[in-house]
């Protein structure tokens, strides 16, 4: 069974293996401190650990972008990948969103992550418009109403 989390200073080394290779087990327990804070430049964020029977399978993000809208994305460690915990994250975030007052969500979708594009329509997100983002990648914006 899927559950969400914080994570904790105990997570650093699963996060050093599977996402942050670059950084130092220090850096990272940062990190989870900045994450822990629940707000980023003056919004809310939350980073969830995505958990399966006391393993940490990945980690997925809430982020305010009006009082009304929130982002939201999954990231799935590879060794866990194609088992559906990307779809039950999603649905628990979704619904602690809605819990939080949020009206709608959206999520940016890489072109090429047709794993990401088919877990989004599954969910019912609905492709508003494609553009190339901040970072130069081709993507998908999906919006989805949470009421």
């Amino acid at each position: 069974m899927i559950t969400l989390r914080d994570f904790t200073d105990n997570d650093a080394e699963t996060l050093k293996i599977h996402q942050y290779s670059q950084l130092s087990v220090e850096e990272i327990s940062k990190m989870i401190g900045e994450w822990n804070q629940k707000q980023i430049d003056g919004r809310y964020f939350e980073m969830f650990a995505l958990v399966d029977e006391n393993i940490v399978v990945g980690s997925i993000s809430l982020y305010q972008h009006t009082k009304h809208i929130v982002g939201c994305g999954p990231d799935i460690f590879s060794p866990y990948r194609r088992q559906g915990f990307a779809y039950c994250g999603m649905t628990l975030v979704l619904e602690y969103a809605k819990q939080r007052g949020y009206k709608v969500a959206v999520a940016q979708v890489r072109k090429n992550n047709l794993a990401s594009i088919a877990l989004h329509q599954k969910l019912n997100f609905e492709l508003d418009h494609d553009y190339i983002n901040t970072k130069g990648y081709e993507v998908y914006f999906y919006i989805k109403s949470l009421t």
